[in-house]
């Protein structure tokens, strides 16, 4: 198997709670974006599954060294399993867009559209994660808490 960067939109992103799976483990790390994704929140995470928006978050270089047994811990906490029937999350190949690239393959973990339309859930317009969980905290007593120029909000790339 190819060692394809990985293209993250939300909990694994840069200051979430499931970066540190990922943290001293990647050569690169840059903002970008998926188009032909839409996201939604289930509350706790957030979902991405193939749609007509555009989805923000960041290309990430796996270092080669540890590349196979981190996809394989990432894989588990997805619950991707490729031969499984029924399915949450499964890791698949997208275009990403980044300041410098287009159209550079990566792995997403991409969410079961038939799963998210039975759930409760929330559609997220701006197709991120990182700034709608900024919002929801700003727009709570814990908002005085969170800089005015947190770094937790990534710029689109154009």
């Amino acid at each position: 198997m190819e060692q394809l960067p990985l293209f993250v939109y939300g909990t694994f992103r840069r200051e979430q709670q499931n970066y540190m799976l990922l943290r001293g483990h990647t050569l690169s790390e840059e903002p970008a974006f998926v188009q032909g994704m839409s996201l939604y929140s289930l509350r706790a995470y957030p979902f991405g599954v193939w749609g007509s928006h555009r989805v923000i978050g960041e290309l990430m270089i796996i270092n080669p060294r540890i590349y196979y047994s981190l996809l394989a811990k990432l894989d588990r906490v997805e619950g991707h399993d490729p031969q499984a029937e029924s399915w949450i999350f499964r890791r698949e190949q997208c275009l990403v867009t980044t300041e410098h690239q287009d159209g550079v393959r990566a792995w997403v973990y991409i969410g079961n559209a038939d799963y998210v339309a039975m759930q409760p859930h929330i559609f997220v317009p701006h197709g991120d994660w990182t700034r709608y969980r900024r919002e929801l905290i700003m727009g709570t007593r814990f908002g005085r808490f969170v800089p005015a120029n947190s770094s937790n909000e990534s710029p689109a790339v154009e």
